[in-house]
């Protein structure tokens, strides 16, 4: 992703990404979902980035649900 990918509308709120830069982060961002790694620490195996968040929203649903935010555990990203 490079600056020259970014451009702004006259008249219209924001930053836009191009084709090319926005393929190039949907890309990036889809292999952070799918790298394996050891983010929460209360599990003992690796997990996908995409699935360490599924579970921190059950975690959160459960933490709400019972009234103890001590249910809730956050990702650690290293």
């Amino acid at each position: 992703v490079h600056k020259d990918g970014f451009y702004s509308e006259d008249g219209a709120a924001g930053v836009f990404l191009d084709k090319k830069t926005f393929s190039a982060f949907v890309n990036k961002l889809e292999n952070k979902f799918r790298a394996d790694s050891r983010y929460l620490s209360y599990i003992d195996y690796s997990v996908s980035f995409r699935r360490a968040m599924n579970l921190q929203v059950s975690r959160m649903v459960k933490a709400v649900e019972t009234g103890n935010p001590g249910e809730y555990m956050p990702v650690i990203i290293r």
